[in-house]
């Protein structure tokens, strides 16, 4: 029995010394600075671009696209992966593409969506243009830096507030979003949005509310979308068909 407590002793001590050791090799990090932060590795991770004077974006061909509200507009493109892009600045205009043409087994062309990731810090009020993208835009932090946002959205797949659902930590607050065409694609909005208004035009589109806190709704539609909306919004909702 001694010799068990003694092998148990000696087993907790080792513990307590590896412990200790540890923690006194962190703070000596802490004290030289030696830590890597998150902010370094996402430098390290994304080329950044100045995109002053900007007013309107049109991107094709991306699959993740994060537009986030900033006081300085700026584009972060994804430093890895083979996929190539291009992408143009001029006149306040962002243009980019990242889609590519393999030829599928049928012999017609297939377009290819690029996986690198572009984020775009914008302006309170952009006018935004999608095609084959998948698209994440994120509200502001509080009322008194809303955005407001005109989109046209082709083959796409957006997502207002952040893209989990159930993840309330970033903001997610809009002033007025109007999306004068969403075709062929999907619109989904976090539970954690407030929208003061939103207007929907869509075609062979879905389009689910999410629970969110929407003050005005407008919905025209076609026979082919498919429309789920909470009751909270469901009366505040006007419908009109294409």
């Amino acid at each position: 029995m001694r010799t068990s407590n003694k092998i148990l002793g000696g087993t907790l001590l080792i513990i307590l010394l590896i412990l200790t050791a540890i923690h006194a090799a962190l703070y000596a990090k802490y004290k030289q600075n030696n830590f890597v932060t998150l902010k370094h590795l996402h430098t390290e991770r994304y080329d950044s671009y100045d995109l002053k004077g900007i007013q309107s974006v049109s991107i094709t061909g991306f699959q993740n696209v994060t537009v986030i509200p900033a006081d300085t507009a700026r584009m972060e493109i994804e430093k890895s992966g083979t996929d190539k892009l291009r992408y143009e600045f001029s006149n306040g205009a962002l243009v980019m593409k990242g889609d590519t043409l393999i030829m599928g087994n049928n012999n017609n062309p297939d377009r290819i969506r690029s996986y690198r990731n572009v984020i775009l810090y914008l302006p309170r009020t952009q006018v935004i243009k999608s095609e084959l993208c998948g698209l994440t835009i994120q509200g502001a932090k509080d009322s008194s830096t809303v955005s407001s946002l005109v989109l046209d959205l082709t083959d796409t797949e957006l997502h207002l507030g952040n893209e989990n659902r159930d993840d309330n930590s970033t903001g997610n607050v809009f002033d007025k979003i109007s999306v004068t065409k969403s075709k062929g694609g999907s619109i989904e909005i976090a539970g954690a949005v407030v929208a003061k208004e939103l207007n929907l035009d869509i075609e062979s589109s879905n389009f689910d509310d999410g629970s969110s806190a929407i003050g005005a709704l407008s919905v025209h539609a076609d026979s082919s979308s498919v429309i789920k909306l909470s009751g909270k919004n469901i009366a505040k909702a006007k419908f009109t068909l294409k």
